[in-house]
């Protein structure tokens, strides 16, 4: 029992609700929407892991608005050597509204002369 107490520990990534990231947004009244976790991301790991651990947000995006909030829109996953990879969903924080028909125009113009990273 001492060797488990010795050899692993509890981790908290991130809590409920904690700003874990963001993504970017398509066509939205706002460039970006914050992403959040609906639970504390908690894991418990040998000590010896902790080192090795990569932590990435993951999204296919731009993400088309209109976003609505608590909608899933990302993951978080989790990497170590010599450790299963884990995922955790991750949900829009707030709502973000389609731009108008100008900001459509001109975002669509945008793309057109300077491409995805104008």
């Amino acid at each position: 029992l001492d060797w488990g107490f010795r050899e692993f520990d509890n981790y908290d990534l991130f809590a409920k609700d904690e700003t874990v990231g963001s993504a970017n947004v398509w066509l939205g009244a706002e460039t970006k929407v914050d992403l959040v976790s609906d639970k504390d991301i908690l894991l418990t790991l040998p000590r010896s892991a902790r080192n090795d651990m990569k932590v990435s947000v993951v999204y296919e995006g731009p993400i088309p608005a209109p976003i609505t909030k608590g909608a899933q829109v990302a993951s978080l996953k989790v990497e170590m050597a010599d450790q299963e990879t884990r995922e955790f969903p991750l949900y829009a924080a707030h709502d973000v509204g389609r731009l108008g028909f100008i900001g459509r125009i001109g975002a669509a113009i945008k793309y057109l002369l300077w491409g995805a990273n104008g």
